[in-house]
């Protein structure tokens, strides 16, 4: 399956809702593995209050004595807490237009025209003189009205569509949609934003915008995003904020985390990252986020602050880029918004800027995104759809800013913990470890003591970790059936692979489910480094079954 004292504006998921032991009665979010079994619910005395249909979850209303009978059930994947959503606004005149050039964008007959725009958030002030809503639905208990009645959800939407000759938005021919998760104080439940998600897949959106987050990554949060994502939608996220303690690094938020959304973050006017902006390895684009002067309720304009506003900024973009390549997919939208930014910091990636300040298309039929590839994986490639899906989701990254994959280098061992890490959601946030080989500045070091800690790999008799040591065909095994729990007994399937081999125990199902191969003459070579392009192909294989051989 397949933000009332004003200080920095960002929506934050607040854990409210614990899994202490006990009879009190809580929503839960139960995600089942592949269908939802209302047997074992049903047999466990649990009624379903809602479903979801872009993954097979429910909501329930249930104590936690009676979800540790059916915990372990085969068919359950997840059981999280239906958590609340709070939202904390600030006020610091909308200078990201010209900041990001968007007038030569008009110039060329740009205005996302046509394109479908739903700002999941506290609604859009439907009686804005600057704001054209086309339709929406509210998620909210008390309410069937997507109005907003909270100003967050109107500030975000007029960065996309205002009209306002003061405030103008970027896109303002697109269709806008509200559909309202956050109530009057900025509140609202998990699965509201989760059944936002799925109207605005069902009504056909082209790109979401999601100025919330939070510091947990959640099941059924990442089953939406994703879906949508296999579903062509392009789901544009903020990065998050610092609220305090601005000198120490703050990582990525969730969903902005996630492999299948666009992450955000925050500059100022002198292309400077914002001290409140969370930053990490997940950063996918930059936009302006401070002093931001957009529509606001009762018909007003306000300056905010934020990577609330930032987000907003790129998904107004990516609709101008639609408009200019309507047969693109987002895959491949994604990839030109990528190439065209606005390199600030290293060249190539960064974790403050992502790929770079994001740029409108300026003239049209100037870049076709369906050509675009790296210099030296040719398009026809056996490979060159692995290394794509890897690369949209941000597991793998190239050289020279992005025009090169080197796809025969061989893999380093600090290289190959980090896209396990990214593929799996591990949190990279760099830090100290105990090796002195792997220093807190060490790109991967967060990878690292994760991979450590998890037992999915070790270090050396010396104390070392060797990051930079080339990983093998048969280590490359060991540690992916120790990270994805795919060992088991060992089978004799390459002659020059036996029991001691390393990796022999996870290699059979490896090989069973079309993940890996051998050599025409029936050998596994295990000894023999990996390649940039093995790995890519092996963990595309890992994550996407049609990609399997």
């Amino acid at each position: 399956m397949k933000a009332k004292p004003f200080i920095l504006l960002m929506l934050s998921l607040v854990l409210l809702l614990g899994l202490d032991h006990g009879k009190e009665v809580e929503e839960y979010i139960i995600t089942f593995n592949d269908h939802i079994d209302e047997v074992v619910l049903e047999n466990a005395h649990i009624e379903i209050i809602e479903s979801f249909d872009l993954f097979p979850g429910v909501v329930v209303q249930t104590s936690r004595d009676q979800l540790d009978q059916l915990i372990l059930h085969s068919s359950i994947h997840t059981v999280e807490p239906n958590i609340q959503l709070t939202s904390t606004s600030s006020s610091s005149k909308n200078w990201g237009i010209e900041h990001l050039n968007i007038p030569q964008s008009w110039d060329s007959g740009y205005s996302g025209k046509g394109v479908k725009v739903a700002v999941i958030d506290s609604g859009i002030a439907t009686n804005h003189s600057a704001l054209k809503v086309a339709g929406g639905v509210s998620m909210v208990n008390y309410t069937n009205s997507y109005n907003d009645d909270f100003g967050h959800g109107t500030h975000a939407a007029g960065i996309i569509a205002s009209t306002a000759s003061k405030a103008p938005g970027v896109a303002q021919g697109v269709q806008l949609y509200a559909v309202k998760t956050l109530d009057r104080n900025g509140m609202g439940r998990l699965n509201d934003t989760i059944r936002g998600i799925e109207w605005a897949v069902n009504n056909g959106m082209d790109i979401i915008n999601l100025s919330l987050g939070t510091d947990e990554s959640h099941t059924a949060l990442r089953s939406a995003v994703d879906e949508a994502h296999e579903r062509g939608v392009i789901i544009v996220a903020a990065a998050g904020n610092k609220h305090s303690n601005f000198d120490k690094p703050m990582p990525v938020q969730y969903p902005a985390r996630y492999g299948s959304v666009i992450a955000v973050s925050a500059l100022d006017k002198n292309n400077k990252i914002a001290r409140f902006s969370a930053t990490g390895a997940a950063i996918e684009l930059t936009a302006p986020g401070v002093d931001i002067y957009s529509t606001y309720l009762n018909n007003r304009y306000t300056h905010m602050d934020g990577t609330s506003m930032a987000s907003p900024f790129v998904a107004g973009v990516i609709a101008l880029y639609k408009e200019a390549y309507p047969n693109a997919s987002n895959i491949e939208i994604r990839r030109l918004v990528r190439n065209n930014a606005l390199d600030l910091g290293a060249q190539g990636r960064d974790e403050l800027f992502g790929f770079g300040l994001v740029q409108p298309p300026i003239k049209k039929g100037s870049t076709d995104p369906t050509l675009h590839s790296f210099k030296d994986v040719n398009m026809n490639s056996w490979a060159a759809e692995h290394i794509s899906y890897l690369f949209e989701r941000n597991i793998v990254t190239g050289y020279d800013n992005n025009q090169y994959f080197k796809p025969q280098d061989k893999v380093r061992r600090g290289q190959a913990v980090a896209m396990i890490g990214r593929s799996s959601n591990w949190d990279g946030t760099q830090r100290s470890t105990e090796f002195p080989d792997v220093r807190q500045d060490y790109f991967a070091s967060g990878y690292v003591l994760e991979a450590i800690n998890r037992g999915v790999i070790s270090g050396y008799s010396d104390g070392t970790f060797g990051p930079n040591n080339f990983m093998t065909r048969g280590q490359m095994v060991k540690i992916i059936g120790k990270a994805y729990n795919l060992e088991g007994d060992y089978v004799n399937t390459f002659s020059d692979v036996s029991e001691t081999t390393t990796g022999a125990e996870a290699l059979p199902i490896l090989v069973e489910l079309g993940i890996v191969g051998g050599y025409p003459d029936g050998t596994f070579q295990p000894n023999k480094p990996i390649s940039r392009i093995q790995f890519a192909v092996i963990m595309a294989r890992l994550l996407n079954e049609d990609l399997r051989l």
